[in-house]
């Protein structure tokens, strides 16, 4: 990931008057009171004129309450459940899937389309109409925010939302982890990135500054091309730093501490100091995912070697 434009990223002096719930306040629509919800929405928080977007916005706060445990996965026998609604507006009814055989076809070629995403490309909606791993979700959630930039601060409302006044220990925790995840993707516009700020400052203990950092590396680099993998979910659990092993063309391996927004470059350069490396003009890094399903573990090696 490298650079890509400019924009004024200083922070105020300031950030008290950026108050998240004044924001919510004026931009919120239908009467959207932001706080703790266990139902999925209708239509999307923030105004929107493209009927895709606010398809997408319903799907999305779908996949972030299942993330945070505050709905349960989807009961294909059940046509009347909260998601039998909210997928009807998305895509076609779930009852297409109630046949063994077609579910599993169908999943099988979802996860195709996962894997296969150029990079215009979102997930298909109808995902949130079946049961889906952790990182699924996560990627889900996140493969928006990379493909439809309109929808960013779209997915911070719904992820913030959902934190406010939130009695699940259990949710809350998973709700700060989804919160770390996307703001190692990608940034907020510049209209919530204040609010987006102070928000993450007033954060749990240490897991608010956690983000913030996050947020403002995000910022120095810009979006990321591609969703995280479960080794980065896995790393924000303990708010550790992604410890990539590289493998050399004599076998050897080495490993190397990295963050979410650390591009291609830097990791060259992180290489070639530890290497003593006077140059590295014509080697690469290979970056190789092994992905299981259905259980979503994902294997990733990382090599390095003269460019093709």
């Amino acid at each position: 990931m490298e650079l890509n434009g400019k924009r004024n990223i200083q922070e105020p002096d300031d950030l008290s008057s950026y108050d998240f719930l004044s924001f919510a306040k004026t931009k919120f629509q239908n009467g959207e009171i932001c706080q703790f919800t266990r139902v999925p929405l209708m239509s999307s928080l923030l105004s929107s004129d493209i009927d895709d977007d606010r398809k997408a916005s319903c799907a999305i706060s779908v996949a972030i309450l299942r993330f945070m445990r505050d709905m349960g996965e989807p009961r294909f026998d059940d046509e009347d459940s909260e998601i039998a609604e909210v997928t009807k507006i998305t895509q076609p009814s779930s009852k297409a899937y109630t046949s063994g055989t077609t579910f599993k076809r169908k999943v099988a070629s979802e996860k195709t389309q996962m894997m296969s995403l150029m990079s215009h490309d979102v997930p298909p909606l109808v995902m949130m109409n079946r049961s889906t791993t952790n990182i699924e979700k996560v990627q889900f959630i996140t493969s928006f925010g990379i493909r439809r930039p309109r929808l960013r601060d779209e997915i911070y409302c719904q992820i913030c939302r959902q934190l406010i006044n939130n009695g699940s220990q259990t949710s809350y925790a998973r709700g700060w982890i989804l919160l770390a995840l996307c703001v190692g993707v990608f940034a907020p516009s510049d209209k919530l990135l204040n609010y987006l700020r102070n928000f993450l400052k007033q954060g749990p203990g240490e897991f608010g500054d956690y983000c913030y950092k996050i947020l403002q590396r995000t910022l120095q680099m810009d979006c990321r091309a591609q969703p995280p993998t479960i080794v980065e979910l896995e790393a924000v659990k303990t708010q550790s730093p992604l410890i990539l092993p590289i493998i050399f063309m004599d076998g050897s391996t080495k490993t190397f501490e990295v963050d979410p927004a650390v591009s291609c470059t830097e990791l060259c350069h992180l290489i070639k100091k530890e290497l003593g490396l006077r140059d590295i003009f014509g080697f690469s890094i290979l970056l190789n995912l092994q992905i299981r399903f259905p259980t979503g573990a994902v294997e990733m090696k990382v090599s390095w070697m003269p460019s093709l």
